[in-house]
C-alpha cells in the first residue's frame, strides 16, 4: 500500500497569543520516526509523525518525536 503523500496540519498559536492556528502542509518523506513516515514542509521547518489513525506528532530539531498530538487530514 501506498503512503499517504500530503496531510494538512493546523499548527496552535502560541499560548497567550491572539493569532489564529497556522495551517501547514506536509509531505510524505522516506524517512521513519518511531516506526511511522515522517512528513515535513516544503521547506523543511515542520516535520511530523503520522500515524494510520491520522494523528500527528511534531518531531523536534533534534529528530525526537513530541507528545503534543495534531488531528492530520489527508490531501488528495
Amino acid at each position: 500500500m501506498d503512503p499517504v503523500q500530503r496531510y494538512a496540519l493546523s499548527l496552535p498559536a502560541p499560548p497567550g497569543s491572539d493569532m489564529p492556528p497556522q495551517p501547514v502542509v506536509v509531505h510524505w518523506t522516506p524517512e521513519r520516526a518511531a516506526g511511522l513516515p515522517v512528513y515535513q514542509d516544503t521547506e523543511g521547518s515542520t516535520r511530523a509523525v503520522i500515524g494510520p489513525d491520522h494523528v500527528a506528532r511534531l518531531l523536534g530539531a533534534d529528530g525526537t518525536v513530541r507528545d503534543h498530538r495534531l488531528h492530520a487530514v489527508q490531501l488528495p
